[in-house]
């Protein structure tokens, strides 16, 4: 998972830098359609998002997102509805991957909190990565990844004492028995964190950032001048968490 607008630069280091993923997930990427195409090489194949809708008084394009895709995974591939430009879904197919579901695995641009998106082009974008969220969760298991400007702090991703041990439950009710314990080094949360545990508990949902082998401290996914943050993650159905060998926040780069 990457957001790079040195990409338009070509710089071997950064490409070095994914070359070996058989996925990868770019957010921001600045790209007119004819530069997203042109990221396919002998490596990968490409799926891209770009926003229909530009600011008139912006000087360059925004926001933007991208999935490439190794070409010998590409028939597996396959690009579904979004209801957002600045969302990306597509569907891993299970014959193609061997897999007992079909896995519908978004990749993710949410803008800050503030953006002047929102004055220019009334989207509740929140609102409508939610309801593709429930869509697909509701046949299948979702991934999503990628920047979502939420920062969660120490909120729980799961329904706290949620068994008949401590309440009244009809025989029907599937408990969120998940309750393993996530950490992170960045105490506190927002607006779009409080909306995005609401989401997991929802779609029953993990965060796999501070929750796995390769990242048990939380690590730093942000690092801005007024401070370091959490505000990019992966996210996935807890019916495949037990899937996850390792998740590994890599370290920061001049690029």
């Amino acid at each position: 998972m990457f957001g790079l607008k040195s990409l338009k630069s070509n710089i071997k280091e950064v490409y070095e830098k994914f070359v070996d993923h058989d996925i990868v997930c770019l957010q921001e990427t600045w790209c007119t359609d004819a530069e997203a195409r042109s990221l396919e090489d002998e490596n990968f194949k490409v799926l891209f998002s770009n926003r229909k809708y530009r600011d008139p008084r912006a000087k360059r394009i925004s926001g933007g997102v991208i999935v490439l895709v190794k070409k010998h995974l590409w028939k597996g591939v396959k690009k579904v509805i979004s209801s957002s430009d600045d969302v990306l879904w597509v569907k891993l197919e299970k014959i193609f991957f061997k897999s007992e579901k079909d896995v519908y695995m978004a990749c993710s641009y949410l803008p800050p909190q503030g953006s002047s998106l929102f004055s220019w082009h009334n989207v509740d974008v929140c609102e409508m990565l939610e309801l593709d969220v429930m869509r697909y969760s509701s046949v299948r298991d979702v991934l999503l990844c990628g920047d979502l400007n939420a920062r969660v702090g120490n909120m729980t991703d799961y329904i706290e004492n949620d068994d008949a041990k401590y309440n009244p439950l009809p025989k029907t009710y599937v408990p969120d028995t998940f309750s393993k314990k996530r950490f992170t080094l960045d105490q506190n949360h927002n607006d779009y964190g409080k909306w995005l545990v609401d989401l997991c508990i929802s779609a029953r949902l993990a965060i796999l950032n501070g929750h796995c082998v390769g990242d048990v401290r939380g690590a730093y996914t942000s690092y801005q001048t007024e401070g370091s943050n959490v505000v990019d993650y992966n996210i996935m159905s807890k019916s495949m968490f037990d899937k996850v060998r390792s998740f590994r926040v890599h370290t920061l780069t001049e690029y």
